[in-house]
């Protein structure tokens, strides 16, 4: 998108009030700039639909967003949050629903803006990183038994740990997730 040079400083000056662009030159800021397409909504709306594959990331200038996996809200992100980048990074699809609480304005980039960003912008490849350590993504539970309600959200890293121990152990995953829930179960029944 083409901004005018007001707009331009316009967007700059925002960024620069958020800690994640501190570290941002002004030529950097000003290419990041370009390389968005600027939204602005008045009411609530999808940023990015869960299972649906990953084709660009937000930067939130203002309001707030709801982070949901399935139905639950498992996060409120607010303004300065890189939104979307770790789906769009590692190539898989969208591991939650990211809906706008209200009025916001957000910087939208197209992943392949974002890639050669990366590649010209060592700051931005910080930003992301950082913000992927907080926000790791999750993923949900898949219901085997529709009699049984069990829904839970758990950090994809934690699941990729699992995944690896029970290969280490030469277990079968479900196994392993057997054994470690009835481990559970013991020692957190009364009685």
């Amino acid at each position: 998108m083409t901004f005018d040079a007001e707009e331009l400083e316009q967007h700059a000056r925002r960024l620069r009030e958020f800690t994640a662009f501190d570290n941002f030159s002004d030529g950097e800021l000003q290419s990041l700039i370009q390389a968005a397409n600027h939204i602005s909504r008045s009411v609530p709306w999808p940023l990015i639909r869960e299972q649906t594959p990953s084709d660009a990331c937000y930067i939130l200038l203002s309001g707030e967003v709801g982070v949901y996996v399935g139905q639950d809200r498992i996060a409120v992100l607010g303004p300065g949050e890189v939104i979307g980048e770790s789906a769009l990074r590692r190539g898989k699809l969208r591991s939650a629903t990211v809906t706008t609480i209200g009025p916001a304005e957000v910087l939208r980039i197209e992943r392949d803006d974002l890639d050669r960003l990366l590649g010209e912008i060592p700051a931005l490849r910080e930003t992301m990183e950082a913000t992927v350590a907080r926000h790791p993504p999750v993923v949900r539970a898949q219901e085997t038994n529709p009699k049984r309600k069990v829904n839970a959200s758990v950090p994809a890293d934690l699941v990729d740990r699992f995944e690896q121990a029970a290969d280490g152990a030469g277990v079968g995953v479900a196994a392993a997730l057997e054994d470690a829930l009835t481990q559970w179960i013991e020692r957190n029944s009364a009685g």
